[in-house]
């Protein structure tokens, strides 16, 4: 083969190779996806590096063949509003479900979308039970589902809920004036349940409690250790989620 003929050929798989799409993730999630460092009262609380937080680990162990964005914020819930909101944040910027479509425009499109939630809806003061949460996660899917961008021709991503952990001993912070005894007898039960659901829902679910224990000082959030290990175990959950046809 002549020489151009050579460098035409490699040219054109080299262009091919770039014109390959990533697979698109969005990371959706409340503080351990935000990356919020677990201190006691007296400790500044910093947050932890794209390296060291969950999403960051996922990402590296996920490689360049997937695009991640990662939206993580504190106290957010599933669907439910803070009465008074936290600090400049009102209540709708808290609420999960308000606020998915607009991730989801932002950074559409989503081809696989991770929800991380359900740990700040077993705030004592919100009443609710896990029950109750499990149904908040399902409309938070029903919603997921839906064309939500009606001029673009986007489908619906895969989804993976992250169920959370149980929650440890919180009475360490002020985060046991909102996590007391109701939040610590629910905790144990509202990961199997979230994963029943999102299973009938047609999503993956990993149970973050059969791969991690909450082990920060707050009862709450991750060592660095904690969240190496779960981001691994999520970026194997989304290989298989990508890899596996549509229905």
């Amino acid at each position: 083969m002549k020489k151009w003929m050579v460098a035409l050929a490699f040219l054109g798989v080299t262009l091919g190779s770039v014109q390959a799409e990533p697979v698109r993730v969005l990371v959706y999630g409340d503080s351990n996806t935000y990356g919020w460092q677990s201190a006691q009262d007296d400790q500044e609380l910093p947050r932890f590096g794209d390296a060291v937080r969950w999403p960051g680990v996922m990402k590296a162990a996920l490689g360049r063949d997937y695009q991640v964005s990662v939206n993580g914020l504190p106290g957010r819930t599933l669907d439910t509003d803070f009465p008074k909101g936290i600090g400049t944040l009102d209540a709708l910027d808290l609420n999960g479900k308000r606020r998915l479509p607009l991730a989801m425009h932002v950074e559409g499109p989503v081809n696989v979308l991770v929800l991380s939630l359900g740990t700040n809806d077993l705030i004592d003061h919100f009443h609710k039970s896990n029950t109750d949460i499990a149904a908040s996660l399902k409309s938070v899917l029903e919603l997921a589902k839906q064309d939500l961008v009606p001029h673009v021709a986007w489908k619906a991503p895969r989804i993976l809920v992250i169920a959370p952990a149980p929650i440890g001993d919180t009475s360490k912070t002020d985060f046991r004036d909102d996590f007391g005894a109701h939040a610590a007898a629910q905790s144990p039960q509202l990961g199997s349940l979230m994963c029943k659901v999102a299973i009938e829902q047609g999503a993956a679910c990993l149970n973050a409690g059969d791969v991690i224990k909450v082990d920060g000082l707050d009862g709450l959030h991750y060592s660095p250790a904690t969240h190496a290990r779960l981001g691994r175990a999520v970026a194997k959950k989304i290989r298989q989620l990508a890899s596996t046809p549509a229905h």
